[in-house]
């Protein structure tokens, strides 16, 4: 476990009283916004009814927060997340995503030649300790030109010491990471 200490963090507990925010200011200017559901165990459903979301952006945008007198002791876990690779063609394919994968597809904008995407493949990292945080991701976008495989049709188909919901945002408030800590 690490703690900091921050006299400019800002805090929240959700309207509903679903869920506690605190946001953390790194010495960049970016920040953390760490959020837990106020049951112990109910960090699914926090985050699937879209509550854990609501709250960090209520927090970012200084809604309702508190700012303590005598600042927030924030107590976290130092941790390391990495995704498995990814897969996206078939969730690509789920969102309405289809003409890029066929010989139909447009991407001039990339290059002249007559492509269509085979595949796209995603993987992040992330990592918070002291020092504070680190993080990467990559989208691979695969090509092919020539003659097209056959498609088959798409499938039809304050101290954080339990689970919670983070998401790390630049300076201008865009979210570079969302993520939920589960445990070791």
């Amino acid at each position: 476990m690490m703690t900091g200490f921050g006299s400019n963090a800002g805090m929240l507990t959700d309207v509903n009283n679903k869920g506690i925010a605190v946001s953390w200011q790194m010495d960049s200017g970016a920040y953390v916004v760490f959020t837990m559901p106020t049951a112990i165990d109910g960090i699914d459903e926090f985050i699937e009814s879209g509550a854990a979301w609501k709250t960090i952006s209520s927090c970012i945008t200084n809604k309702n927060n508190e700012y303590p007198e005598d600042g927030i002791e924030l107590t976290v876990p130092e941790f390391e997340l990495t995704t498995e690779t990814l897969k996206l063609k078939e969730i690509m394919y789920s969102m309405g995503v289809r003409r890029v994968f066929t010989p139909k597809a447009q991407l001039k904008g990339i290059t002249k030649a007559d492509i269509m995407l085979d595949s796209v493949t995603q993987s992040s990292k992330f990592k918070l300790d002291p020092n504070g945080v680190e993080g990467s991701a990559f989208t691979l976008l695969v090509a092919v030109a020539g003659i097209p495989p056959e498609f088959p049709p798409p499938p039809i188909r304050l101290v954080f010491d339990r689970p919670f919901a983070f998401a790390l945002f630049s300076q201008s408030k865009a979210p570079l990471f969302v993520g939920t800590y589960i445990g070791n």
